[in-house]
């Protein structure tokens, strides 16, 4: 493909794209996978050591594509099926070339109409579109220079997990991570481990609250999981990439390989690969905050406490967001009080266990309320206290979705 013997790229409608190289090969290309799968390798293909993508013949298929973008930090890779009407693609009839990522993304979005022809030759790819008078074009340049891919480990191990619970439960943990912390990288982070049974637990901690979703990982046949596990911190700096690279559109599984200092992400449904660093930093062990038993506990509605906690999310430019919870026999009143504004909502509660004073008051920072109910999808949610400890944090949990989030309490001045 792209040799410098001419070959032409040209769609006959805005659907489809056609390649034809110079004698031997011609090929037809959908043009929304092919602008989708741009999309996705190009979140890698940002700073300052490679912003090219590589176009080359696929390993796995003659008649697919393989792009590729590495930044030495991130790799990332797709494949893009194609039709062929002679002997497919390989690497011997399809030279690899690298092309500028986001000027690559402009180029398909100039496609557009039914007789548009793309062009590479003399180190040039050319677009060009409409006949007579009514023409437009554009050019990028291509290079045949592209970083090597890193060798691979054989020492890593594999898990599944359904696409849908990763993205949900990364994404929520994600919310608790600490995205300025300096003294404690660690923090930065979104632990996921998987012990030997396949238990997984996607953790997310900044001091003041920790999210902690477990799911249940397929493992293989045969693995070599140690006793204590497998785990890896996911900077969150790459959690954005992930979720974007893994967009949902997708289904099936997605794959982690876990190995020395780099975790693998894989979709082998739409060949989507994305390998990124890991952090080489101890994690706090929190599951010690983690009482094994509350001497107090509420049910409540999730959409009722939800609705609460956002209509009373008010801050002043002096103060965080901060709301009076009041526990009073079968009723939850919240309310909030700043410079010279008050409000307050009050809803039911579906349930109460364990003995308990007349009255309870709990003063919580809304948001982190708000972040653990977005992992939740029960009708119900718990709410775990001790009577008398005043400084202990409160557990809000979710049985059926696994769910638990342990909130600092605030101070009253």
């Amino acid at each position: 493909m792209f040799a410098n013997t001419g070959s032409v790229l040209y769609t006959q409608n805005s659907r489809s794209v056609e390649l034809i190289k110079k004698g031997t090969n011609k090929m037809k290309i959908n043009k929304n996978e092919l602008a989708k799968a741009v999309k996705a390798v190009s979140l890698v293909a940002k700073g300052d050591k490679c912003t090219n993508i590589e176009i080359s013949a696929s390993a796995f298929s003659p008649n697919e594509l393989a792009l590729r973008a590495c930044n030495g930090k991130a790799e990332a890779k797709a494949r893009v099926s194609v039709t062929c009407e002679s002997e497919g693609i390989t690497p011997d009839n399809f030279q690899k070339i690298s092309v500028d990522a986001a000027k690559f993304g402009t180029l398909l979005r100039t496609i557009d109409g039914k007789n548009i022809a793309v062009t590479v030759a003399d180190g040039k790819l050319s677009v060009a579109s409409g006949d007579g008078e009514n023409t437009s074009g554009a050019s990028i340049k291509t290079s045949e220079v592209f970083p090597p891919e890193p060798p691979e480990d054989n020492t890593t191990e594999k898990v599944w997990f359904p696409l849908a619970d990763f993205r949900n439960a990364l994404r929520s943990a994600a919310r608790a991570a600490n995205t300025e912390e300096t003294t404690r990288p660690a923090l930065a982070s979104v632990r996921i481990s998987v012990n030997e049974k396949g238990a997984a637990c996607f953790t997310g901690c900044d001091s003041r609250r920790i999210i902690a979703v477990e799911k249940t990982a397929r493992l293989a046949p045969v693995h070599n999981i140690p006793q204590e596990g497998l785990s890896a911190l996911v900077p969150i700096g790459f959690v954005p990439t992930i979720l974007a690279m893994f967009d949902g559109g997708e289904t099936g599984e997605i794959s982690l390989w876990f190995a020395k200092g780099a975790l693998t992400l894989e979709n082998a449904e739409t060949g989507r690969v994305l390998r990124i660093p890991m952090l080489d930093k101890p994690y706090p062990n929190f599951d010690c905050l983690f009482a094994p038993e509350y001497d107090a506990t509420i049910t409540v509605s999730s959409a009722d406490l939800e609705d609460a906690m956002k209509r009373l999310n008010i801050s002043s430019k002096d103060m965080f967001p901060r709301v009076r919870i009041v526990v009073k026999d079968k009723l939850v009143r919240a309310d909030v009080e700043i410079d010279d504004f008050s409000a307050n909502i009050a809803f039911g509660v579906k349930k109460r266990s364990g003995e308990d004073v007349d009255e309870k008051t709990l003063l919580v920072n809304p948001v982190y309320i708000i972040d653990v109910l977005s992992a939740v999808t029960s009708e119900t949610v718990e709410i775990k206290y001790f009577r008398k400890n005043e400084g202990m944090p409160i557990l809000i949990e979710s049985e059926a979705d696994k769910v638990k989030g342990l909130v600092m309490l605030m101070r009253a001045n």
